[in-house]
């Protein structure tokens, strides 16, 4: 499905600047222990995407995670700190 989308967003571009790309991660939600988890190896994959030259989908292996590498807060479990000015404005808690 990503692909199709992708690929209907270069066509439409295709025709006039901007030319638009899109890359993306995606991780299964079987594969992972918690949200944070899940978040991580989408992001992981995203940035796999975006090393092996954009415009595409990449989707985790499922190799070694977070839980095998020093733990790190992500940017949504820092945007949900209780001492973050922006936390009551997301509508995740």
């Amino acid at each position: 499905m990503l692909d199709r989308f992708r690929a209907r967003l270069a066509d439409a571009t295709s025709t006039q600047p901007p030319v638009f790309t899109a890359s993306f991660g995606v991780a299964d939600a079987r594969s992972g222990k918690s949200l944070s988890d899940l978040i991580r190896r989408a992001d992981a994959a995203l940035y796999r995407a975006k090393d092996e030259g954009r415009d595409r989908v990449v989707i985790d292996d499922g190799g070694p995670g977070p839980e095998d590498q020093p733990a790190a807060e992500s940017a949504l479990e820092l945007a949900l700190r209780e001492d973050d000015p922006l936390a009551d404005m997301l509508p995740l808690r």
